[in-house]
């Protein structure tokens, strides 16, 4: 996140809750403070807008039978948040109707073409899905090499 440790510390946590998740996450924070611990999601903005989700745990800090304080713990859940509507997206697609996966192949083709329904159509689309998926989770953990390769020819160097 654009919000640092010093900037923060000793700051209001609705600095940083979106307007839309204030209310309740007051809500959550006086649950805490009558001695039940909460856990909740929101969002919190940095200082150039960006959107974080958070995963928010709040827990009462009880001392001699009295409540003395809140300990709040916040896991960002940002990216599992954005996988999430990939996983959407891609499953809506696949689950496309028969019609729209021809529809696709036969726009695929240009012009006024027109193309009949095959089981096949399918297979190379949820392939096609499949690959995409893995190559983003393989970008997502940095599980690509690059490896430089001249390309030779029967004269040298091309």
């Amino acid at each position: 996140m654009k919000l640092h440790e010093h900037e923060l510390i000793g700051q209001h946590y609705e600095l940083a809750v979106v307007e839309e998740d204030r209310e309740r996450t007051k809500e959550h924070f006086e649950e805490a403070k009558r001695g039940s611990a909460q856990s909740y999601e929101i969002k919190v903005a940095d200082k150039l807008g960006h959107i974080y989700y958070l995963d928010i745990t709040n827990t009462p800090i009880i001392i001699d039978g009295e409540v003395t304080g809140v300990h709040g713990i916040a896991r960002d859940r940002t990216e599992q948040r954005k996988n999430e509507t990939q996983l959407k997206v891609l499953e809506s697609g696949i689950e496309a109707s028969v019609n729209g996966v021809a529809m696709y192949e036969a726009k695929k083709r240009g012009g006024n073409s027109w193309l009949w329904y095959e089981s096949k159509l399918d297979e190379r689309l949820s392939f096609h899905v499949a690959l995409r998926t893995q190559i983003q989770e393989a970008l997502q953990h940095e599980q690509f090499e690059l490896f430089y390769q001249p390309i030779m020819t029967a004269a040298g160097m091309s």
